[in-house]
C-alpha cells in the first residue's frame, strides 16, 4: 500500500509537474488521487491484518472498521454518497475535494484498533453457542458486535485525545514560525521522524501544508528533507552494522531505500517497531538537522509530494541536497553505532526459523 500509493503520487508529480498533476479531471489527477486513496487505506489494512493474525478471519472486519475509525472517518464523503450526490467517479472526487478528513489517531491508532479487535473476537469465540447458529454468529454477530465496539472505542475514546495532541503540536509549530529558523527546523524534522507517518508526523505535515497554502514553501521543503531520511538510513545501516539486523530485516532493507527516495517514511516502520530506540532516536536527530539546514539555506517547494524526485522544482536545490546528506549521515552513524553496541552486549540478531519436528528428529538420528 505504501509503495504503490506513494509512487503513484510521486511519479505523476515528476512527469506532469505540481500544477499538471493537480489539474482536476485529468487522467494524471485521477492517478494521483488513486495513489492518495491507497495511502489512506494503509492504516485500515494494517489494523485488519493485525486482528486477523490474532483471531483469524472473524476479526478481519472489526479490525478494518477500527482502522477506518483510527485513520479518520470521511464523514463528508459518506454524507455525499448517502444523499446520492456522489454516484459517479467524478462525483466522488468532488466529494473528496470538498470535505476534509477528521484528524484520527493514525498509525498508532491502527495498531491499537487491530490488537483490540483481535483480542475481542478471540474472547467472543469462547462463548458457547448451538452449532445450528454457527452461520449467524460468524456472518452477523462477530462483524456487528466487533465493529460497533472497536469503532466506538476508536471514535469516542482514542480519536479525541490523539486529535488534540496533533492539533497542539501543529499550533506549537506555528508559534515557532516567527522565531529562530534553526529551532523550527530542529523541531519540525524531529516531528517528521518520530512515529514515521503517525499522528505526530501528521502534525508536522499539516503545519507544512498550512504554510504552503499561505505561499511559504520553506517548511514543506524542510519536512520533505527529514521524511526521506529514516528508510535510506536503515538501508545503509543494514550494510555497515549487518549483525544488528535479523536476516529478514536485511532482506527487506535491500529495497527500502527506494521508499526513502520517494519520501515514504513509513518504509522504516517495521525496523522502528522492532528496535525503536536505535532507529527512532537517531532519525529524529538527523531529521532535525536536515530540516534546520534546509530552512536556514532558503530551500522551498511549490507543492506537496516533496522527495528526492522533486529536486528539479526545489528552490535552492543544492542546499536541500546538502541538508538531506547531512541528516542522512548523522542518522546512519547513530544507528550503526548503537546497533554495534547492542551486538557487543547481546550478540548478533538472527531471524528465528521454525523447524519441523520431523527435521529435528532426522537430524538427531543422523548424529
Amino acid at each position: 500500500m505504501v509503495v504503490a500509493g506513494g509512487l503513484l503520487q510521486s511519479i505523476t508529480t515528476l512527469i506532469y509537474g505540481p500544477a499538471g498533476a493537480n489539474t482536476a479531471g485529468t487522467p494524471q489527477d485521477q492517478i494521483r488521487l488513486l495513489g492518495a486513496s491507497l495511502m489512506v487505506l494503509l492504516v485500515p489494512m494494517l489494523a485488519a491484518y493485525i486482528a486477523y493474525g490474532i483471531a483469524d478471519k472473524a476479526a478481519l472486519i472489526p479490525g478494518l472498521v477500527g482502522g477506518i475509525a483510527a485513520q479518520g472517518v470521511p464523514v463528508g464523503i459518506a454524507a455525499s454518497i448517502s444523499a446520492g450526490k456522489a454516484t459517479t467517479v467524478e462525483g466522488l472526487v468532488a466529494a473528496v475535494n470538498a470535505h476534509v478528513y477528521p484528524v484520527g489517531s493514525g498509525f498508532i491508532g491502527g495498531v491499537i484498533a487491530g490488537l483490540a479487535a483481535g483480542y475481542l473476537i478471540k474472547y467472543l469465540k469462547k462463548i458457547p453457542y448451538p452449532q445450528s447458529f454457527a452461520g449467524i454468529v460468524t456472518l452477523v454477530f462477530y462483524p456487528l458486535i466487533g465493529s460497533f465496539v472497536i469503532g466506538a472505542l476508536m471514535l469516542f475514546l482514542l480519536g479525541g485525545p490523539a486529535a488534540a495532541v496533533t492539533t497542539a503540536l501543529t499550533a506549537f509549530l506555528k508559534g515557532l514560525q516567527g522565531g529562530s529558523l534553526i529551532v523550527l527546523g530542529l523541531v519540525l524534522g524531529a516531528v517528521a521522524c518520530t512515529d514515521m507517518g503517525g499522528p505526530i508526523n501528521k502534525s508536522g505535515y499539516l503545519f507544512a501544508v498550512y504554510a504552503l497554502a499561505e505561499g511559504n514553501g520553506a517548511p514543506y521543503a524542510a519536512f520533505a528533507a527529514a521524511k526521506c531520511i529514516p528508510p535510506i538510513a536503515v538501508a545503509l545501516s543494514s550494510i555497515f552494522a549487518a549483525k544488528g539486523f535479523t536476516d529478514d530485516e536485511r532482506d527487506t532493507a535491500k529495497g527500502v531505500w527506494l521508499l526513502g527516495m520517494f519520501g515514504i517514511t513509513e518504509g522504516a516502520i517495521p525496523f522502528a517497531l522492532r528496535d525503536p530506540i536505535r532507529i527512532i532516536a537517531p532519525s529524529m536527530i538527523g531529521g532535525g538537522i536536515a530540516a534546520a539546514i534546509s530552512l536556514t539555506g532558503g530551500s522551498s517547494l511549490p507543492s506537496t509530494g516533496g522527495s528526492v524526485i522533486t529536486i528539479p522544482i526545489t528552490q535552492h536545490p543544492l542546499n536541500w541536497i546538502a541538508a538531506l546528506v547531512a541528516g542522512l549521515l548523522i542518522t546512519t552513524v547513530g544507528i550503526v553505532v548503537t546497533k554495534r553496541m547492542k551486538v557487543r552486549k547481546h550478540g548478533p540478531d538472527r531471524a528465528v526459523e521454525e523447524v519441523e519436528p520431523e527435521s529435528v528428529l532426522t537430524h538427531a538420528e543422523r548424529i
